[in-house]
């Protein structure tokens, strides 16, 4: 479990989430906004790794301000939306620090969570390539693997579609999703409305670092939320396939048949 209560941040003086508060317990939430909102702010608020101003955040009801760097890492896995590293590790070598949580110093992993975690993101096939050698959406997947190596029950992920083509995207928030399934708790910064209203549990939906509706897809994409805060037209409605909520942005002279 994770939560954020009632947190304020700002980042250089300038305030980008007030007041907000969100959870999520042994499910897949989904943060959704537009760009600027504070979506990736309230991820690494989450994280640890942007500290509020007021407010707390909790993991496993502990405040995660009390918490070593060490044992935070054992209990949260973040994927960051900056795919960069800085030095030439290999595939399976970035995938492997996601065990330095568990491993003693001086220590070897004796398990095998790299190679499984590898083989589930599908990035076992170029584990001894470069991590500069690799597409952007390619290197999205390994730092998934590497999240997934971590073993922690709960995973932060900024943006884990955004490099990726329609088909790794499902993909993707299908793994999510199972992972959920199985028992993890998932919150993730999506920018796709429709993809997040398919694959989450639940929605928080932020617009000016403040928290517009949380809940499920279905009373989180409104028309009237979904136009408030992206300041466009739109139609909400089902998807034919799939029954869930579906967003259609509008043009001037679209008209709804």
């Amino acid at each position: 479990m994770i939560s954020v209560e009632d947190i304020d941040v700002s980042l250089a003086g300038e305030k980008v989430l007030e007041d907000v508060t969100a959870r999520a317990t042994d499910e897949f939430v989904g943060v959704v906004g537009p760009n600027g909102a504070g979506k990736t702010t309230l991820i690494r608020a989450a994280s640890g790794a942007a500290e509020p101003e007021d407010g707390v955040v909790r993991v496993d009801g502990d405040e995660i301000s009390s918490l070593s760097s060490r044992e935070t890492a054992r209990r949260v896995a973040t994927m960051p939306q900056n795919t960069d590293v800085s030095f030439e590790f290999s595939v399976e070598e970035v995938v492997r620090m996601g065990r330095h949580p568990h491993v003693p110093r001086f220590g070897t992993d004796r398990t095998d969570k790299v190679r499984e975690a590898m083989e589930r993101v599908d990035v076992a096939c170029f584990a001894d390539r470069s991590i500069h050698e690799v597409s952007g959406g390619e290197r999205q997947r390994v730092l998934l693997a590497r999240c997934l190596a971590q073993d922690a029950d709960t995973l932060l992920l900024d943006e884990p579609t955004a490099s990726l083509d329609i088909g790794r995207a499902v993909e993707t928030l299908s793994l999510v999703r199972s992972l959920v399934d199985e028992g993890r708790t998932a919150v993730a910064a999506i920018h796709d409305l429709n993809l997040a209203a398919r694959f989450c549990d639940e929605l928080v939906l932020v617009g000016d670092g403040s928290v517009v509706s949380n809940g499920v897809p279905s009373e989180v994409l409104t028309q009237e939320n979904v136009e408030r805060v992206f300041g466009t037209s739109v139609h909400v409605g089902r998807d034919e396939v799939t029954d869930a909520v579906r967003v259609t942005a509008l043009g001037n002279g679209d008209t709804v048949r």
